[in-house]
């Protein structure tokens, strides 16, 4: 699987698992924790967040696939995927999947940092969160362009705790969620 529209294919069928795992718990215990662990992590980061790193999978498993699609008697979708899934993901995080890999695996070569951070720009109130959202996309833009010429400056991140995880690189600007009111 390594052409472009397989590879989207890949990238359904693994968001279609995560979304059976939430939803669709076997009656073995293993599975209902899964299940409990999946729909806490959608309330944490949301839905457009874990989308994200779902789909940042991809690669990962169409590797994984390759080494064994000559010998797997059962299918692709229904089977390889969710039992990938159930076997590489660790749902405990309550920021987020982590991928569990041993050192040939395809994910271990993929890492994103985690880097708690909180951006602040002042706006005039009588602006609109569509211009909150135009002010931001400068600093967005610029942090991605540092990331991609790797011109980071250690010093920002000094006494900063931080953490890798096996994901493809991107960056996203995912919905925040609102509070309800107390």
């Amino acid at each position: 699987m390594t052409d472009h529209t397989e590879s989207l294919e890949t990238a359904a069928c693994l968001w279609e698992a995560v979304l059976n795992f939430r939803d669709d718990p076997s009656t073995n215990s293993d599975s209902i924790e899964r299940t409990l662990a999946v729909r806490a992590t959608f309330r944490e980061i949301g839905t457009a967040a874990l989308r994200l790193i779902v789909i940042g999978w991809t690669d990962a498993v169409e590797a994984d696939w390759r080494r064994v699609e000559d010998d797997y008697p059962l299918c692709f979708d229904w089977d390889f995927v969710p039992e990938w899934i159930a076997s590489h993901v660790d749902w405990s995080s309550s920021t987020g999947p982590i991928l569990r890999c041993d050192a040939d695996d395809v994910c271990a070569q993929y890492y994103t940092a985690d880097v708690p951070m909180t951006l602040q720009v002042l706006l005039h109130p009588a602006r609109s969160e569509a211009d909150a959202r135009a002010a931001l996309l400068p600093i967005l833009k610029a942090i991605e362009q540092a990331h991609l010429e790797e011109t980071w400056d250690d010093s920002l991140f000094r006494g900063a705790r931080l953490r890798f995880l096996p994901h493809r690189d991107r960056m996203a600007l995912a919905p925040r969620r609102r509070e309800p009111p107390q």
